[in-house]
């Protein structure tokens, strides 16, 4: 990664967290699944209902909700291109992951549900079957949606600027400090290059002052140097 990815002090994240609450736009749920399973903006969009099993505790990560950009004329007319989104399959084997999923999440997504099907019937045949990221219309909700409205918490609270990735990688922090098995790591990450994720890793241990203390199964020696 080039660029630093912001990290919180817990002070800002609780500030965060209890402004995301009170928003009356209702992402908290996205960006709490960012921060505490380490999900990617278009895995969270991408989940159902069914994603979760609350017996285990746990979100399975099937696929993903992404923009395509496709011909506005099929017939060849036209070629710009108009935005779309839909559902994918995941890049790599190693996206296919079960996390854990802390136990309080669980009443969030009970009170998504209730009022998604508020949703459902203000606007019926619009909502995708069993999605959980709905819009107040009824459509999957969109990264830039959740992205503005972050920005804009951030700033009425003078908080530093982050992104849902930011969040994500917050959650990697986290699992660093209490996870020292590293193919673990590298798994509820959803990473499968050992070096990148590697380089990650001592990257976020950098940014925070400390030293990386994880158990790297490989033996080869890894240099990694953060760019001035």
């Amino acid at each position: 990664m080039e660029k630093d990815p912001v990290l919180y002090t817990p002070e800002q994240l609780t500030c965060l967290l209890s402004a995301a609450k009170k928003d009356n736009t209702s992402h908290y749920l996205e960006y709490a699944l960012a921060l505490y399973c380490g999900l990617k903006p278009g895995e969270i969009l991408g989940l159902k209902y069914d994603s979760f099993d609350l017996e285990a505790g746990t979100v399975t990560i099937c696929g993903l909700h992404a923009r395509n950009y496709v011909s506005a004329d099929r017939n060849g007319g036209d070629n710009s291109q108009s935005l779309k989104y839909s559902g994918r399959k995941l890049r790599s084997d190693s996206n296919y992951r079960t996390v854990p999923v802390p136990e309080f999440l669980f009443d969030e997504i009970r009170n998504r549900r209730y009022l998604n099907e508020g949703i459902i019937l203000k606007y019926p045949g619009l909502a995708e079957e069993g999605a959980l990221c709905l819009g107040p219309y009824g459509k999957v909700k969109t990264l830039p949606t959740r992205n503005t409205r972050l920005k804009k918490i951030t700033q009425s609270y003078g908080l530093p600027r982050i992104s849902l990735g930011d969040l994500r990688y917050m959650y990697l922090a986290d699992l660093i400090k209490r996870e020292k098995q590293f193919d673990k790591i590298m798994k509820l990450f959803g990473y499968a290059n050992p070096y990148r994720m590697l380089g990650l890793c001592q990257q976020i241990a950098d940014i925070q002052g400390e030293t990386l203390t994880i158990n790297v199964p490989f033996p080869e020696v890894f240099y990694y140097k953060r760019k001035s």
